[in-house]
C-alpha cells in the first residue's frame, strides 16, 4: 500500500483527542439597561484576561508541547466557555497529545503480547486481551472522547471563525510528519469533525462488546507481498478470530451495550459526512489560499476552486493529480457509507427507500489506489446500520462473520484476475 495512505490512516485514527470542557455558573444579571452595560464591560474584561492566556496557549502548540497548550487553554475556557480561540486551541492541544497516548497504547499492546514479558510495574497480568485494551482505552480517554465534539461546534456556530498559528506539528509515533501554518478555518474545523467523531465512536463500540481473542492470531500477520496477498491474509485471520472456539464471546454485545451503541452509530455516520462537507467547504472557498491548512490551489488565480486544480493537503502537502482524483472518490464513497448508517434514524438521508451499502461501491476507489486489478467486488448489499440501530446480543459478529466470508470467496477469483460470480442472490444484512 502507499506510504502517503499509511500516512493518511495512521494521521486519520490517531489524529485527535477529545477535550475536556469544564462546567461554568450562571452569570447573575442585574437591570435591564445596567445589566447591557455590564454585561459590555464583562465582555471586554474576559477578553483582556484571555489573550495572554489565549497567546502562551499558542506558543505551547508551535512548540509541540501538547500538555502546556492543554492547560492554557483549558484556563481560558474557564474564563469564557464560547471562546473560539479557546476551544479550538485545545482540540489542536488535543492532537499533540494523543499521537503521544497513541503511541503508548500501540507499546503497551506490545508488550502484552510478548510472551517473554509478563508484568507490569512488577505484577503479572492475567486479564484476556480485550479486557486489557478496554481497561487502557477506558483510562486513557474515559469520559473525554466525546468533548471534542461540543468544542468544535462552538467554532463552527461563527460563520468568520478563523485561528491564526504561526506553526503546528503534527506528529506520529514521535515523527514529525509535517509543520504547518498559518490559517485554521471552518472548512478545518468541519474536517477535523470526522476524527474526532470517529473516535467517540469507537470508545463506545469498543466498550460495547466483548473484545477477548486471541491476539497471537493477529501478531502473526504478514504484511508483506502485493495488497491482493495482503488483504487475503487479512482476511484470513479475521476469519479464524472470528470463529476461534476458544473465545466464543467475541464481538459480543456487553450487558449495557445496546442504548450507547445507538448513538455510536449515528455518530459514525456524521463522521463519514464530515468528510465531503469539508471538501465542499474548502472548494466554495474565495479567500488567499495560500495561508489555508486544507486549501486548493488557485492556479489560474481567479479567486476560485475550478475543476482539475490540485488540493493541498497537511501531511501530503500539494496533491498529484492521480491523488486529488482520489478526493471525489472518497468524498462519494463516504456519502454512501453515512447513508447506510444513518438509515432508518431520525437523520436518514434518504427516508423514503432503503439505503443499504453494497461491496461494489468500494471497486472505484480500491482500483484507483492500486489495491483491486479491476472492479471485481460485487454488489452485494450491507446494512451497516442495523448492529447499531437495532443492537442484538450478538454485536457485530455475525455482520463481520458473513462480510469476511464474502471476501473469502472473492478474493480467489482476485488473485487471479477474474470476476467474481455469487452462486446465489445475496440478501442484504
Amino acid at each position: 500500500m502507499k506510504r502517503w495512505l499509511l500516512r493518511s490512516l495512521a494521521v486519520f485514527a490517531f489524529g485527535v483527542l477529545a477535550v475536556l470542557i469544564l462546567p461554568f455558573g450562571c452569570v447573575e444579571r442585574g437591570a435591564a439597561g445596567e445589566g447591557a452595560d455590564d454585561d459590555s464591560d464583562d465582555d471586554i474584561a474576559r477578553t483582556e484576561a484571555i489573550n495572554p492566556i489565549i497567546a502562551e496557549g499558542k506558543r505551547c502548540l508551535a512548540a509541540g508541547d501538547g500538555v502546556c497548550a492543554w492547560d492554557a487553554f483549558s484556563e481560558a475556557l474557564v474564563i469564557d466557555p464560547d471562546s473560539t480561540d479557546a476551544n479550538f486551541g485545545l482540540v489542536l492541544a488535543d492532537q499533540l497529545l494523543i499521537s503521544e497516548l497513541g503511541r503508548q497504547i500501540i507499546y503497551m499492546i506490545s508488550i502484552f503480547g510478548n510472551p517473554s514479558q509478563k508484568s507490569f510495574g512488577g505484577g503479572y497480568h492475567t486479564l484476556e486481551f480485550g479486557s486489557f485494551l478496554q481497561g487502557i482505552v477506558n483510562e486513557v480517554l474515559g469520559g473525554k472522547s466525546s468533548e471534542m465534539i461540543p468544542a468544535l461546534e462552538v467554532c463552527l456556530e461563527d460563520d468568520g471563525f478563523r485561528f491564526d498559528l504561526e506553526n503546528y506539528p503534527i506528529v506520529w509515533n514521535g515523527e514529525v510528519l509535517d509543520e504547518v501554518c498559518c490559517e485554521w478555518d471552518s472548512a478545518d474545523a468541519t474536517l477535523l469533525k470526522a476524527p474526532a467523531l470517529l473516535l467517540d465512536a469507537t470508545v463506545v463500540s469498543l466498550l460495547s462488546h466483548n473484545l477477548d481473542f486471541d491476539l497471537a492470531l493477529l501478531l502473526e500477520l504478514d504484511l508483506s507481498g502485493t495488497p491482493l496477498e495482503i488483504i487475503g491474509r487479512i482476511i484470513d485471520i479475521a476469519i479464524e478470530i472470528l470463529t476461534d472456539p476458544d473465545y466464543p464471546d467475541f464481538l459480543l454485545l456487553a450487558d449495557d451495550g445496546a442504548e450507547r451503541l445507538q448513538q455510536a452509530g449515528i455518530d459514525l455516520g456524521f463522521a463519514f459526512l464530515a468528510i465531503p462537507y469539508g471538501f465542499a467547504m474548502v472548494r466554495a472557498e474565495t479567500d488567499d489560499q495560500s495561508d489555508d491548512i486544507a486549501a486548493y490551489v488557485d492556479t489560474n488565480g481567479n479567486g476560485a476552486y475550478d475543476e482539475g486544480e490540485p488540493y493541498r493537503l497537511p501531511v501530503f502537502g500539494e496533491l498529484t493529480p492521480e491523488q486529488s482524483a482520489l478526493i471525489p472518490l472518497i468524498e462519494e464513497l463516504c456519502v454512501k457509507v453515512a447513508a447506510s448508517l444513518l438509515d432508518g434514524t431520525e437523520y436518514d438521508l434518504d427516508p423514503n427507500s432503503p439505503n443499504p451499502f453494497h461491496l461494489s461501491d468500494l471497486n472505484d476507489l480500491l482500483v484507483a489506489l492500486g489495491i483491486l486489478p479491476s472492479p471485481i467486488l460485487p454488489p452485494i448489499p450491507v446494512d451497516l446500520g442495523k448492529p447499531f440501530r437495532e443492537p442484538t446480543p450478538d454485536g457485530l459478529k455475525n455482520l463481520l462473520i458473513q462480510i469476511f466470508t464474502w471476501l473469502d470467496e472473492i478474493f480467489p477469483a482476485a488473485d487471479k484476475g477474474q470476476s467474481y460470480e455469487p452462486a446465489d442472490r445475496r440478501d442484504a444484512v
